[in-house]
């Protein structure tokens, strides 16, 4: 859980108020769930949830809002056709870079080879800082939910989902959850890994461990439209055979039932329980 400071040495909080806002995670959850939840959110939703949820909520703001969503949310609306792969598609590869290094590169299936384990199986999270619910709870809980399965994790770290200077949220300015320093859209590779180094700080402090395995989307998006995973999504992908295993429906509606599905992968040839 996040407390008053950093656990990585040199780099600061994340959120303006660490403390508030480590406390007050059960009540973001609770709180947010209920407000992107999809029919009765034991299911993970579904594209055409998704999009009568988020047109719902947006629309009546007016055409300014209406204009904003439209262009930060481009796979959840309406008439949109998802490509996302799905469970045994081939999983899309590009270029990844290091979050340290500056020469740092190579791509996300070689990174995913490197961290497979005995079942060569590895979950993905993409996401940034600036999604609340991401930075708050939903990076927390996807990780949480992973490592339970024994499964590695990568982040990948994105786009941002409200930079500062586009499709901004108030709460990332005016609330209990507000950053400690405003993030815009990155314009170059390095304000990407500025913004990756205090993330990956965040979710060690969060997580409470050291070994949250971080890479950077490059500047043109291509992973980020490849797996459609703004603002954030999770994946586990075979490292043997290149497929998706399990993809998530968009984030973060049904968190909860995206916990639960992760809790049900099949990570052997043997089918998964019955609930």
């Amino acid at each position: 859980m996040v407390f008053g400071h950093s656990k990585v040495h040199g780099v600061p909080p994340l959120p303006k108020n660490p403390g508030m806002s480590s406390m007050m995670q059960p009540m973001m959850r609770m709180m947010a769930g209920k407000k992107t939840q999809c029919g009765d959110g034991t299911k993970d939703c579904t594209q055409e949830q998704v999009v009568a949820h988020e047109k719902a909520g947006w629309f009546p703001k007016g055409k300014e809002a209406w204009a904003s969503f439209q262009a930060a949310r481009p796979y959840s609306l309406e008439g949109y056709v998802p490509l996302a792969p799905k469970p045994g598609q081939p999983a899309p590869d590009g270029p990844v870079l290091n979050f340290k290094e500056a020469d740092g590169k190579t791509t996300l299936l070689a990174k995913a080879r490197s961290l497979a384990g005995a079942n060569n199986k590895v979950a993905i999270i993409f996401g940034c800082s600036t999604c609340p619910a991401f930075r708050v709870f939903g990076g927390h809980d996807l990780h949480a939910a992973f490592a339970k399965k024994g499964l590695p994790v990568l982040f990948v770290y994105t786009r941002e989902a409200h930079g500062h200077d586009d499709f901004e949220s108030d709460m990332n300015v005016g609330s209990p959850f507000a950053l400690k320093h405003q993030i815009d859209m990155h314009r170059t590779i390095e304000e990407r890994r500025a913004a990756a180094v205090l993330c990956h700080a965040h979710l060690v402090t969060q997580l409470g461990t050291v070994g949250i395995n971080i890479v950077i989307d490059d500047m043109e998006d291509n992973l980020e439209r490849a797996y459609e995973a703004r603002p954030y999504r999770g994946y586990v992908i075979d490292t043997d055979t290149g497929t998706v295993v399990y993809a998530s429906g968009l984030a973060p509606f049904n968190m909860a039932a995206k916990s639960r599905d992760i809790a049900n992968i099949a990570l052997t040839d043997e089918a998964p329980p019955i609930v």
